[in-house]
């Protein structure tokens, strides 16, 4: 076994791997080849040209044929069913579902294994335990020397909230990195995480809970590798974002999702920065989304990653940012201050803005404008707020125009 296999790219990146053709090969396996597990492997490697498509192949075809088994899942009896009845039954779990590749696999030729371990699935919120036994299988198989690894079960799709299997192929499970996919993935034997330096259990439990989109959308942690934080009321969490990416977060406490001026995303870059408060002394689950900007719908706003949040201290009074415009997005606005939405009536605050291409910033107290100072991107400037209730909202007029558009509103009290 080689051991300490450091990855650097996507499988397919690395051996330079398309697999349009043997994907649409396939996809259009004739029934007669499906009628055995030595048909269907004979069938699926016909066209491979190494081992790497002939993993494929393999790997395609049960993802896009075998369901997952839910009610197995609910039976403390689970009946492990044999390759060739999973074929027939075009269903099973996921040791039924690694049984199936390792069988076909090894009828192809190649070398490969079934692994025993944990994952946090459907069922996993950051901060549960991983007690009991194994709950998950997956495999590993032998390439040029080197082991890599694939979860059909994971690949073939998820459980949707309804409890219902959604077959939806994912291939971020065909030759995972083993960086990568030991944020999901612990292996009950510590050889099979494939690492240097394998890590324990209770470090498993520690690592942020990333989902497969997490690395789709090529994202990257800057801060908080550890996915259970103690926070004193606030935190501001990190990430490297491309160009083409935007996020998005919830902050939810006993599956409640809190206001969400809770929650202020600021980029600056190709960093994306999350700041969240915590109003009461408890513990929060924080879910980070992501979407191509291309994308103008919110619901496609995929789930990225979670964090538990564990408040130490809570706040007396009023709490949250100030709420956001559209136009704080648009106008790529970074907000230094004031950071809460909530401003004391009678005092004066200091306002601090970095906004890009706009040419100027101002203020509105009731019906009063009061125009920012400005140095390059910078807007800043000291405002008294009234003792009686207002409302005090932060406008900017874009270059060339004459029209001003809000971009953050607060409220006095």
């Amino acid at each position: 076994m080689i051991l300490g296999l450091i990855y650097l790219a996507r499988m397919n990146q690395a051996f330079g791997a398309n697999f349009k053709q043997i994907d649409h090969h396939v996809l259009n396996t004739p029934k007669w080849a499906e009628q055995s597990t030595q048909k269907l492997a004979s069938y699926l490697i016909l066209p491979a040209k190494d081992d790497v498509e002939k993993i494929r192949a393999i790997f395609r075809w049960i993802t896009e044929n075998i369901e997952y088994n839910i009610e197995s899942t609910h039976n403390d009896k689970q009946k492990i069913l044999t390759s060739e009845m999973i074929l027939q039954n075009r269903s099973g779990v996921c040791q039924g579902f690694s049984n199936l590749a390792e069988d076909l696999a090894g009828k192809a030729g190649l070398e490969i294994v079934t692994i025993s371990g944990f994952a946090k699935g459907v069922d996993y919120h950051m901060g549960d335990r991983i007690v009991g036994a194994p709950n998950h299988a997956w495999n590993g198989v032998k390439i040029g020397g080197k082991w890599y690894l694939l979860d059909a079960t994971w690949g073939a799709g998820h459980i949707n909230e309804k409890g219902t299997f959604v077959r939806q192929f994912d291939d971020h499970f065909f030759f995972t990195p083993p960086e990568e996919m030991i944020y999901t993935h612990f292996p009950e034997d510590p050889q099979w995480q494939l690492m240097v330096d394998p890590i324990t259990l209770n470090e498993f439990e520690e690592l942020v809970h990333l989902k497969s989109m997490f690395f789709h959308y090529n994202l990257k942690l800057k801060s908080h590798l550890k996915g259970i934080l103690k926070v004193n009321g606030d935190v501001s969490i990190a990430f490297e974002v491309p160009d083409h990416v935007i996020m998005h977060a919830e902050l939810s406490y006993r599956n409640q999702v809190l206001d969400r001026n809770m929650v202020l995303i600021q980029s600056d870059g190709n960093v994306s920065t999350i700041n969240v408060m915590t109003p009461k002394r408890v513990d929060y689950l924080l879910k980070i989304f992501a979407k191509e900007k291309s994308d103008s719908q919110s619901q496609l706003y995929q789930w990225v990653c979670e964090y538990q949040l564990k408040a130490q201290k809570g706040f007396k009074g009023a709490v949250g940012f100030p709420d956001i415009f559209q136009g704080y997005y648009d106008y790529k606005v970074h907000l230094f201050s004031p950071m809460s939405g909530y401003l004391k009536k009678g005092n004066t605050h200091h306002f601090e803005l970095g906004i890009p291409n706009v040419s100027q910033v101002g203020v509105m107290i009731g019906d009063k404008m009061i125009p920012l100072n400005r140095y390059q991107s910078l807007f800043f400037g000291d405002i008294s707020i009234p003792q009686r209730d207002v409302t005090i909202t932060v406008y900017v007029q874009f270059n060339g125009q004459n029209r001003y558009r809000g971009i953050l509103r607060y409220r006095n009290y």
